[in-house]
């Protein structure tokens, strides 16, 4: 009888996924002008499972009672456990966030900042003096 011993890889390979990283990125606007930099969260995978399950769980717990209702358990149990399986799946995809950034705007030269927003490529931001839409996109080295 033989045995298989797998190796799995090392901690430093594995540590990228245990930790929240934070990026500094730097934004240009449409013309290739510099425009002003972010900190970039990308959440780990542990932690997007914590915040899946959270927020799927008042669903799954929901349909436990659900099921001592006569005839609406049919619509009922399947109905919120497919909506707590929808709502932690929101969560899973792991889009990483804009924690806190500033941009100029080039209409008005006004410094404009911005808190937690969802990673999306390019970044719209709303001027809150002369109502311009800047257009950024992240600054590759």
């Amino acid at each position: 009888m033989s045995h298989v011993i797998l190796q799995g890889s090392s901690d430093e390979e594995q540590t990228p996924n245990m930790e929240t990283t934070i990026e500094t990125i730097k934004f240009k606007l449409d013309d290739d002008q510099f425009a002003g930099e972010a900190l970039k969260e990308i959440p780990s995978r542990s932690e997007l499972r914590k915040k899946g399950l959270r927020a799927a769980m008042p669903f799954w717990l929901a349909a436990i009672p659900c099921i001592f209702i006569p005839l609406l358990h049919y619509l009922l149990v399947p109905v919120l456990l497919a909506i707590g399986f929808l709502q932690g799946r929101s969560f899973w995809k792991g889009k990483a966030l804009y924690k806190s950034g500033k941009v100029t705007c080039p209409r008005c030269k006004k410094g404009l900042e911005f808190n937690d927003l969802p990673f999306e490529s390019p970044l719209k931001v709303l001027c809150s003096s002369c109502g311009y839409q800047l257009r950024l996109y992240e600054l590759t080295p």
